[in-house]
This record gives structure tokens, sequence and C-alpha cells, in this order.
């Protein structure tokens, strides 16, 4: 590894990104959207899998960051965790799993951000 040089690769194939990259920059309509090292997205972050009875804890928690980032589907509700770690202590009921760059980049772009 040589801290003085980089390779670009852009790329919508985000398994390939997962396997090589070691630093995510998500541009949309000329706007960085998010600019995150590939360890913080699959290792760090994570995606709390809420119940009906659960999102409004979940989402009023300082635990999912300033910028939530929320998609509402048929059976629960997913939340963007910056700390997946953090998150699961304190809430330990709530199903939580570790985040693609594809989960991660849907919620950061398609996701109700609230």
């Amino acid at each position: 590894m040589d801290d003085d040089h980089a390779i670009l690769i852009s790329s919508h194939i985000t398994t390939d990104l997962e396997h090589i990259a070691d630093h995510i920059v998500c541009i949309d309509e000329g706007r960085i959207v998010f600019d995150i090292s590939k360890d913080g997205i699959c290792d760090t972050a994570g995606i709390a899998r809420c119940r009906a009875e659960e999102v409004d804890a979940v989402v009023g928690s300082k635990l999912t960051g300033t910028d939530k980032h929320v998609s509402h589907g048929a059976f629960s509700t997913d939340v963007l965790v910056p700390d997946r770690v953090a998150f699961a202590r304190e809430f330990p009921d709530v199903t939580l799993d570790r985040t693609t760059i594809e989960e991660y980049m849907a919620l950061m772009l398609k996701g109700d951000a609230r």
C-alpha cells in the first residue's frame, strides 16, 4: 500500500467495490452524498430492522445519527445505524444486521431523510 497513490474506480457494481475498495464516495447529480471508508460501511454501520412499535424510539435516538435514513417496507422499517455496536447495546431487542455497500447506498439515496 502506498499512501501517495490511489486508483479511482467508478462502478455501479457494489459487490465488486466490497472486494477491492478501501474508500467509497457516492456522487449523485454532482453532489457528494457520502464519503466514507469501506470498513465504516461494512464493519461499523448497520441496519436496524424495526417493528412498528420500535420505530419512534429508534428514529428518535441519537444513535441513528443526525440525518436519519429510513425505508418503510411491508414488514419492517429499516433505519441506517452509523455504529452497529453502540446501537446494539442501547437497543438489544431490535433486529440489527450488518450492511452492504448496496444497502447503505440505497438508504442514503432513496431512504426518507428525517
